[in-house]
Formats: structure tokens, sequence, C-alpha cells
């Protein structure tokens, strides 16, 4: 009894195969399938065969961008942690009365330390 692949019918990825080895069973076929994959089944046995490093055509690594300094969208007001001190930009919906001095009983609470203020 003997076992035949089937040729590969479908689209070719590449023009020039890559050649592969099956470890488990030792067929060896020609690969024309996407470079930049880490590996591939074997068209047999079906175990995974791993493309070699230096086949492979991995796009390249984006380059991190510089960090920009962040611009607020909306007013802020900077409040001040009485407990830890912690000092941050408050945006939220009661911006406007902070700004008009009305006082706000415990509707604010520390992004740190999570501590509940009162505004002045």
């Amino acid at each position: 009894m003997s076992i035949t692949a089937s040729k590969h019918r479908g689209r070719k990825s590449t023009s020039r195969p890559i050649k592969l080895k099956c470890s488990k069973c030792g067929y060896e076929w020609n690969y024309y399938g996407k470079r930049d994959r880490y590996g591939t089944n074997c068209p047999v046995c079906q175990s995974w065969v791993t493309i070699p490093p230096h086949l492979r055509k991995l796009p390249p690594k984006p380059k991190q961008a510089k960090k920009k300094q962040r611009t607020l969208s909306k007013p802020g007001v900077t409040l001040q942690c009485p407990k830890c001190g912690y000092r941050w930009v408050y945006t939220g919906k009661y911006v406007k009365d902070i700004v008009a001095g009305k006082r706000i009983y415990f509707m604010i609470s520390c992004p740190r330390c999570l501590y509940r203020i009162s505004t002045p």
C-alpha cells in the first residue's frame, strides 16, 4: 500500500517554491504557500513542518512612534487629592461647576487612591 499526496490545486502565493521535508514520514515536496507563516502541514501525514527562519519573509517590525504630548480635547481643572497628594487634570461633567465656584460634595474621586473629595 502506497500513500500519494495530491498536487497543490490552490492559488500559488509565490512563484518560487520552498523545498520542505517532513521529519515524521520523510516526504519531500515543493511548498508554494505564503512565506510569512511559521510552518505548514505535511500533505501526507498532516504533521506540522516548520519553515526554516532563513526562508521566511516576515514583515518588518513597525517602528515605535515617539510618545506625543497629550493635549486635552476638553477644558480641565487641576485637582489634588488631600489624602495621597496626587495631582491630575479633571475633565468630567462638573468642570463648569468647579470653575464657577460651586461646592461639589463627594462627587469626584482620586484616580490613584479612590478617595472621594469635595471641591473648594
